[in-house]
Parts: C-alpha cells; sequence; structure tokens
C-alpha cells in the first residue's frame, strides 16, 4: 500500500485494485499493471472475467473491515493512553475525555456495521473494546477518590 500511496494512488484506487485482485484470484501487483498500461477498471474488470457489480459489493465489505481495523487501532491507542493516564490521578479528566471522545466513534461505527451479518464477531469485539475501557477508567477514579461523571 505505501508503495502505492507513494506512486500517487489514493485510497479509493487502492480499494479497487485490492478487491480486483481479491475477485480475480490475482495479485495486487497484476492490477497494477494493467492500470499503468493505461486500462480502466471496467476494462480491467472485463479482461480479468469478473463482474463490476461484484466488485462494488467487496468494496462496500472493504470499507467496513478498515472502519473496524481503525477502531481497534483507536481503541488500543486509547486503551495505551488510559494505562499511561491512570497512574497520574491529574490527568483522569483527559483520559475520561479521550474515553468519550473513543465511544462517541465506537458508537457510530457500530451503528454502521451492525446490520451486517457478516460484521458480527466485529461489533462483538469493539463492544468489548469499549466495556473493558470503561472499566480501566472507572477503576482509575475508584483508585484516586474521584467518581466519573
Amino acid at each position: 500500500m505505501q508503495q502505492l500511496r507513494a506512486k500517487g494512488w489514493g485510497w479509493g484506487e487502492i480499494a479497487m485494485a485490492s478487491v480486483m485482485a481479491k475477485k480475480a484470484e490475482k495479485n495486487v501487483s497484476d492490477i497494477v499493471a494493467l492500470r499503468d498500461k493505461g486500462l480502466g477498471w471496467g476494462e480491467i474488470a472485463k479482461e480479468l472475467g469478473i463482474k463490476m457489480k461484484d466488485v462494488a459489493k467487496g468494496l462496500g465489505k472493504w470499507v467496513h473491515e478498515a472502519k473496524v481495523k481503525a477502531a481497534k487501532i483507536k481503541a488500543n491507542m486509547i486503551k495505551a493512553k488510559v494505562n499511561q493516564l491512570k497512574k497520574r490521578p491529574e490527568n483522569l479528566l483527559e483520559l475520561q475525555e479521550a474515553m468519550q471522545e473513543f465511544q462517541g466513534e465506537a458508537e457510530k461505527l457500530l451503528a454502521e456495521i451492525q446490520a451486517d451479518e457478516d460484521n458480527e464477531e466485529a461489533v462483538k469485539e469493539i463492544k468489548e473494546v469499549v466495556k473493558e475501557l470503561n472499566k480501566e477508567l472507572n477503576n482509575a477514579f475508584k483508585k484516586h477518590g474521584k467518581k466519573k461523571d
């Protein structure tokens, strides 16, 4: 991905190439080579023997998976921040703000992905992370004799 980004490809193009490669059981580099020859996405799909409607479905799933990965990364970043901040009681309000920010993002993400049965495991995992972080936050406030709002 980094090479494609350095080459000037946008995230949408990278997603398209990734999905097409998966659908056609090819490497992304094969798709890149076709694009480098000047072929459009429709022409590439035709050459690979795949349908654009299948690619579109795959793109939707790719976007969901990317959002889930981003939420997990964000959760891990906040979890690290929780561990760092809970050691210093003067930072509890900052910790609470970080938690609230993450919860807002997690709620939006869950609203988007819950409708898709394929995301059931991801939904469960994100809910567990939110629950765990809330527990961490509550423990930090209890440890330092303060109440969480």
